[in-house]
């Protein structure tokens, strides 16, 4: 029996109809903290958050942003290193 829990995906923290800057606030508070089980914070945006590529390049954090589906927006997933992707 495999431990399926070990790769769920963390649910996002959705910050779509927050006003600016506060998606980009709530983001740097929530990277303060340990790094979720999953190995990675989650967070839907309205749009692309240009402005913190550099803020997290220079906390050595890596990111993937992907549309989107089920959702208005993309979704921007954090975390120190992602796998390599074949």
């Amino acid at each position: 029996m495999t431990d399926s829990h070990a790769s769920e995906p963390v649910k996002p923290i959705d910050l779509r109809k927050l006003p600016p800057p506060e998606p980009m606030l709530v983001i740097m508070d929530a990277i303060a903290d340990p790094v979720p089980a999953c190995g990675y914070w989650a967070f839907l945006l309205p749009r692309f958050p240009q402005p913190l590529v550099s803020m997290l390049a220079d906390r050595g954090l890596d990111y993937r942003v992907e549309p989107e589906e089920n959702y208005d927006g993309v979704l921007m997933r954090i975390a120190p290193e992602f796998p390599e992707e074949d």
